[in-house]
Formats: C-alpha cells, structure tokens, sequence
C-alpha cells in the first residue's frame, strides 16, 4: 500500500524548519506501492533437450515446465518447433504434460518426437495452457 500526501507533510515541514537551504536541501522521500504477486499460473520450460529415440528417424525431445503462480496450470500441453536457420517452423507437434494439471509451485514433464530431418537447424517449444 503506498503512503498518501498527508503523510508526507510532517517530512516536509521537519526537512524545511531544520534546513536553513529551504527546500532546496531537502530530498522528498516517496515509497512506490509493491506490484501484487502474479495471479493465475506462470508457467515456463526449465530445460529442454535431446534424448535417444528409439526410432532413428524420430528425433525425441524432453524436458520439464515448472508453474511459478498462484493457481494450477489446467490441460497444459506444449508446441515444440523444428525450425531452418531463419527460424520457419519446418515441422509441428502438440504434446500433453504430464500430469496435464501442474499445481502451484509445481512442476510437469513433457516429451516430443519430431520427425528427423537435415534442414532442421533448432527446436523451439512452447507451453500452452487453456
């Protein structure tokens, strides 16, 4: 909660009768109101990386979303990417968490498999909560 003009003015006539400056010597002391925590859920990818397959011509992707909010991430899932060097997605797959609901504080994984391809030069994942 921040603090309201009349607070201030005791501070100002003690700096101004103190000061023989005036005002001039004297810096206004002013509290910013605190930003409220985040509300709803705040998710993010942790890390994300590449495991064996055991499909050669699969790529497999895993990694872990962690939820930093006030409330549960509800049916989360997670686009991941398969982009060319100027960054056009090439490929597109849309996996579930698991679990799906991640609670507050929480934490999920998440594993994709993308088709294998030489033109591919980066992956990119995304979390999707609805």
């Amino acid at each position: 909660m921040g603090h309201r003009l009349i607070q201030a003015r005791p501070l100002l006539l003690a700096c101004l009768l103190a000061s023989p400056l005036g005002v001039a010597g004297c810096a206004a002391i002013r509290k910013e109101p605190e930003a409220p925590p985040p509300s709803g859920p705040q998710v993010a990818i942790l890390s994300m990386h590449e495991e064996p397959a055991y499909d050669p011509s699969l790529v497999k992707l895993v990694g872990t979303i962690v939820n930093r909010g006030s409330e549960p991430a509800v049916r989360t899932s997670v686009r991941v990417e398969g982009r060319d060097a100027q960054g056009r997605a090439l490929t597109r797959v849309i996996v579930p968490a698991i679990p799906e609901t991640i609670p507050a504080g929480g934490a999920a994984a998440f594993e994709a498999q993308v088709p294998r391809s030489s033109t591919v030069h980066d992956f990119h994942a995304e979390v999707i909560v609805r």
